[in-house]
């Protein structure tokens, strides 16, 4: 979501507004297992309300070309949704303004309307295997959506930008590496596309050459 639906990032949006960039900065680039730096980036947010959770997160633009491209993909009966590792307060403010299908996510505890710091995360990576260790596994709940909607995970496509989204492009029917954050090995991805426009991903949807 962060950096392909949205032209942003939401927690660092949120620590720069609230002034604890450098906190998340020593976090994510510990040693740390990924999903354990997930539920220390989370215990910042303690105290935060909603209300100013969900005011800056709709400070943050969606990327260009966002809403035409879920359209038109739409159009065309795909099931469109979004597998982060950010948060549902988040996920469901974005799935809702571009009137997607599904969306999955870590979950903040809130109580009061304040978020505690304490995170639910839906993992997954420990039932199957996978490598990534991260808060959200995306390979598992591909597999999972792929499931729900009766679908071949040859026929799913996978758009993301950083190598927290590495398993799930290598596993799904089309990955596309959308402007990378960072080096990532590009084996078993099929396109990576530069350009801040979403649009750019529906040229290699419609490849005739494309696996």
């Amino acid at each position: 979501m962060d950096g392909t639906l949205l032209d942003g990032r939401i927690i660092y949006t949120i620590g720069y507004k609230l002034r604890f960039t450098s906190e998340i900065e020593k976090i994510t680039n510990s040693s740390k297992i990924p999903y354990e730096r997930s539920r220390r980036i989370a215990k910042l947010l303690r105290g935060l309300t909603v209300y100013k959770f969900t005011e800056i997160v709709n400070t943050i633009p969606l990327m260009k070309g966002a809403v035409k491209t879920v359209k038109q993909l739409k159009a065309k009966n795909y099931k469109v949704g979004i597998i982060s590792d950010s948060y549902t307060l988040a996920t469901e403010i974005v799935a809702s303004r571009l009137k997607m299908d599904f969306h999955i996510a870590n979950i903040l505890e809130v109580k009061n309307g304040v978020i505690t710091g304490f995170l639910e995360m839906p993992m997954g990576w420990e039932k199957i295997g996978c490598h990534c260790k991260q808060s959200v596994c995306k390979r598992y709940h591909l597999i999972r959506i792929a499931k729900r909607y009766h679908l071949d995970l040859s026929k799913t496509v996978a758009v993301g930008d950083s190598s927290a989204d590495f398993c799930m492009l290598e596993s799904a029917g089309i990955g596309i590496l959308f402007n990378p954050k960072e080096d990532i090995i590009t084996h078993g991805i099929n396109y990576t596309v530069y350009g801040k426009d979403l649009k750019l991903i529906l040229e290699y949807l419609n490849d005739p050459r494309r696996p």
